[in-house]
C-alpha cells in the first residue's frame, strides 16, 4: 500500500511540476511555490516506493534466516568428507560502477553518466556432495561460494563446511560454511 500511495503521489508531482513550470498564467498565483511544493511531493513519493522496496527485502531476508536457523535445530547435520566430493567452479565479468558522489548529483545531465566503469571478475565455486547413507546414495549440490576452487577446498580439509539435510524430506538441504 505504501508503494502504490508513493507511485501515486509521484505521478501527481511529476504532472503538477511539469504544468507549474510551464505555466505563465496569471488565475493560479505564486506558480514557483506550487512547483517546489509538487516537487517536494515527488521526493515524499520516491522516498516512500523506497523505503517499501526496503522494508521487503530486510523482511524477505529475516524470513530466510529464520528458516536457516530453525531448519538447523531440527536438520541432521553432515560433516563434508573432501573424498565424497565433486569441485565445480564458474565465473562471469560484471561491469561496476562506484557509487555516485554528492557532488555527482550536481552535474547536469547527460555528464552525469559518463563516468567509467570497471570491469569485475566474480569467480564462485560449488560442490556437488554424494552421500551414501542405508545402502542408498543420495546427491546434494551445493549453493555457489564466491570461493575459487583452491579455497573451496580448502575449506572443506579444514572441517569448515557443514550439509545439514531434512530428516522428512531430504530435498530440503543447504550448505554452511563455519568460520
Amino acid at each position: 500500500m505504501k508503494k502504490i500511495l508513493g507511485a501515486f503521489l509521484f505521478a501527481i508531482a511529476f504532472l503538477g511540476a511539469i504544468f507549474f513550470r510551464n505555466y505563465h498564467g496569471t488565475v493560479i498565483p505564486y506558480p514557483t511555490l506550487w512547483y517546489v511544493l509538487f516537487i517536494a511531493i515527488g521526493f515524499l513519493g520516491v522516498w516512500l516506493v523506497v523505503t517499501s522496496v526496503r522494508k521487503n527485502i530486510l523482511s524477505a531476508q529475516q524470513e530466510y534466516d529464520a528458516a536457516i536457523e530453525t531448519m538447523k535445530l531440527s536438520a541432521k547435520e553432515i560433516e563434508v568428507d573432501f573424498e565424497k566430493c565433486v569441485f565445480n567452479t564458474g565465473s562471469y565479468s560484471q561491469e561496476v560502477q562506484e557509487g555516485m558522489q554528492p557532488v555527482d548529483l550536481l552535474i547536469p545531465g547527460p555528464l552525469a553518466f559518463h563516468r567509467e566503469k570497471e570491469t569485475e571478475f566474480v569467480v564462485s565455486s560449488y560442490i556437488i556432495y554424494t552421500d551414501d547413507e542405508n545402502d542408498s546414495s543420495s546427491r546434494y549440490i551445493s549453493q555457489a561460494f564466491s570461493l575459487d576452487i583452491v579455497s573451496l577446498k580448502v575449506q572443506v580439509l579444514n572441517k569448515k563446511m557443514f550439509l545439514y539435510v531434512d530428516r522428512h524430506d531430504k530435498r530440503k538441504y543447504f550448505f554452511e560454511l563455519k568460520e
